[in-house]
């Protein structure tokens, strides 16, 4: 047998242990935003005789239907959407230029990186790529290369496809963000949407399997996994500039009190629940039930449990997911943005004793409130931190003060590489604490 074979075999074992239907359920189910998921329930829920609502959602509503000037009477509790205020519409370039503002870029590769933001339309494409890269370069006198080095860094920002010039560059992108257990299924996914994308569409699983050398089954379960887990239109979530479509809907509470950190998972006090029909169980159990109906019902059945039981580790895995991140990014909790550390979502999963794969779904995709706004939780999981804004290092440089007021400049230095791997010179250091009003080391110890 060939290396090839083997190396195929592998793939084809690695895909049936993997990618099981009730793991690409699984899987979709903790992929899904909160809003999406109440969607999906609600849907279900008209589909199988099994599925119930327990508890109608009332996350969504509350948060689709205040305005950030209604947050002081969210159910009484001041300040509970965040000092960003939440239900308010949310633009997808805004959204972006949020994460902009945590990269360390020089003034002209910052606009450089607006400019591309700006291109990208409502499903998140920038479409006609050639003429935005010459427009830029034209305007701001920068390199074509220099342009496309900045599309990069706008691929790596929430939310995963963003700015990609057509489908299937999106596509790559988020299987390139997410985490996979098996290398090879990652590279067979990529195989698929890389040259079968019009094969996918035909739902020609034969093709596909004969030019791949797989079996059409297995074929079928690395689309359905495409499907149910890739987002074609990573900007359709949010709301275009001038209307009023978008709402983000965060999924946990993270507060800081007394050096301590605090959640309320909102999906567990808030959101949908749903339950078994004790109606069509009992039917089940009828013995003189005919073979049709039954076997109708078992299906049925099992699919509703799957999905309950999805259901509750999707909240149970986000309440020690979050509770974890928050824990790694204590100082974040403590000072705000400026403390952001990197933070692998291999790491996470190891540390959890998770797969990789369900860490990546859940963190794609949900909101965390926490003391300095709502926030994506991938922002709290970056691979690495680009470095500092002007402004944010200006704000760590103000809060070094505080904390260190009998700290010369040249020790406020030392400070930044150490915690931040900042490397400021000390006339810097001086320039940025006068910016902010900072006295020296000798005024501040003095006070």
């Amino acid at each position: 047998m060939s290396y090839g074979q083997r190396l195929n075999l592998r793939q084809v074992q690695s895909m049936k242990q993997i990618l099981s239907p009730q793991m690409v359920q699984m899987l979709g189910t903790f992929q899904l935003s909160y809003s999406d998921l109440v969607t999906k329930l609600e849907e279900e829920g008209k589909k199988n005789v099994f599925v119930e609502i327990k508890k109608a959602d009332n996350l969504k509503r509350r948060f689709s239907t205040r305005t950030g000037s209604a947050k002081a009477d969210y159910d009484g509790e001041e300040g509970m959407l965040g000092v960003e205020g939440m239900a308010r519409d949310a633009s997808l370039q805004e959204h972006l230029l949020s994460q902009l503002d945590l990269c360390h870029l020089v003034d002209k590769d910052y606009r450089v990186a607006e400019a591309l933001i700006g291109a990208i339309d409502s499903r998140g494409y920038i479409l006609d790529y050639p003429k935005v890269r010459d427009e830029i370069v034209s305007d701001m006198g920068v390199a074509e290369r220099k342009v496309g080095e900045i599309l990069k860094i706008v691929h790596t920002f929430e939310p995963d496809g963003i700015g990609a010039r057509n489908l299937r560059e999106c596509l790559l992108l988020q299987i390139e963000a997410n985490e996979f257990d098996d290398e090879a299924m990652k590279d067979c996914i990529k195989e698929i949407v890389s040259d079968h994308l019009q094969d996918i569409g035909d739902a020609d699983f034969e093709t596909i399997a004969t030019e791949m050398g797989l079996d059409e089954d297995d074929v079928e379960a690395y689309v359905s996994y495409i499907k149910h887990n890739l987002n074609p239109s990573p900007g359709a979530g949010f709301a275009n500039v001038g209307e009023g479509t978008g709402h983000i809907i965060p999924s946990i509470k993270a507060d800081f009190v007394d050096g301590k950190i605090k959640l309320q998972n909102l999906e567990e006090d808030q959101g949908i629940q749903i339950q078994l029909s004790e109606k069509h169980l009992k039917m089940l159990e009828d013995p003189e039930l005919d073979k049709d109906s039954r076997e109708y019902l078992l299906k049925q059945f099992k699919e509703a449990k799957a999905m309950v039981d999805d259901l509750k580790r999707r909240k149970e895995t986000l309440q020690r997911l979050v509770g974890y991140v928050m824990t790694q990014q204590k100082e974040f909790m403590a000072h705000g943005k400026a403390y952001i550390r990197p933070l692998l979502q291999r790491e996470v999963a190891e540390a959890m004793e998770l797969s990789p794969s369900t860490v990546s779904r859940i963190v794609s995709s949900k909101y965390v409130i926490t003391p300095f706004g709502t926030l994506p939780l991938k922002e709290l999981c970056p691979r690495r931190v680009f470095g500092k804004t002007k402004e944010r290092v200006k704000g760590i440089i103000q809060d070094l003060g505080t904390r260190f007021p009998t700290f010369s400049d040249q020790q406020l230095v030392t400070v930044l590489k150490e915690e931040f791997d900042l490397d400021i010179a000390r006339r810097t250091v001086a320039k940025y604490r006068s910016l902010v009003d900072v006295p020296n080391s000798y005024a501040r110890a003095a006070d």
